[in-house]
């Protein structure tokens, strides 16, 4: 909201909201897992110049299954709407066409995910998901400067990973980099997806155990 120069309402506050997401839940009869969304847009008034800062804003609650590690066999690379940096590239925002593109492109391919690029060709991040992978013992994940989402499992992973000892490094890199791995996962709130080959290329079986098991551990806790 504040990249977006929108006004804070006097009800945005951490308890407020949470008060207001606890009585969502009780009302939709959601005692265990459930996904929640904030929506927030901008008043009406005005074109490409807004007349008004004040917003609007939706919380939506539904029923929501634990997170996971699955297993993704069919993964491509999706060339023809790259991603770009900007000062809002890391939010979540309305405007989600690039996803929806590759995600029609994943239909077509009968494939189980697609891989976005940058402007340069570099790996950026999944359809829904934050992308990661692991070469020599080392955890590396596309910058925000790929024009990926800032993701919430992302940015746990990242403290996780430190906090743990693990090397992680945010960079730019072509895709060679991701093929080349040992091995790569993707991350959301639907848990963790390792990827078991990506244009035909297969990674080899030597996943980091130690990695692994601290990933299992951490989703099952979480």
């Amino acid at each position: 909201m504040e990249a977006l120069s929108m006004a804070f309402p006097e009800e945005f506050t951490e308890q407020r909201l949470g008060n207001q997401i606890s009585k969502l839940l009780s009302a939709n009869q959601l005692n265990g897992w459930a996904r929640i969304r904030l929506q927030v847009w901008r008043q009406a008034g005005g074109l490409y110049t807004p007349a008004v800062f004040e917003i609007h804003y939706v919380i939506t609650a539904q029923a929501s299954a634990p997170p996971t590690v699955s297993l993704k066999s069919k993964v491509f690379f999706y060339e023809d709407t790259r991603l770009f940096f900007s000062a809002i590239s890391r939010f979540k925002t309305c405007n989600a066409l690039p996803y929806v593109l590759a995600g029609i492109a994943r239909q077509k391919a009968a494939a189980e995910e697609m891989i976005l690029l940058d402007v340069f060709g570099n790996l950026a991040e999944c359809i829904a998901s934050n992308l990661f992978w692991v070469s020599d013992n080392t955890v590396y994940t596309p910058a925000l400067q790929s024009g990926c989402i800032e993701g919430i499992m992302r940015k746990q992973l990242i403290h996780l990973f430190r906090q743990a000892g693990f090397s992680l490094v945010e960079g730019l890199y072509p895709k060679e980099r991701l093929l080349g791995a040992d091995s790569a996962f993707c991350c959301n709130v639907a848990g963790i997806q390792w990827l078991e080959q990506v244009e035909g290329h297969r990674f080899p079986e030597k996943r980091h155990p130690e990695l692994e098991n601290r990933l299992r551990a951490w989703i099952a806790h979480v």
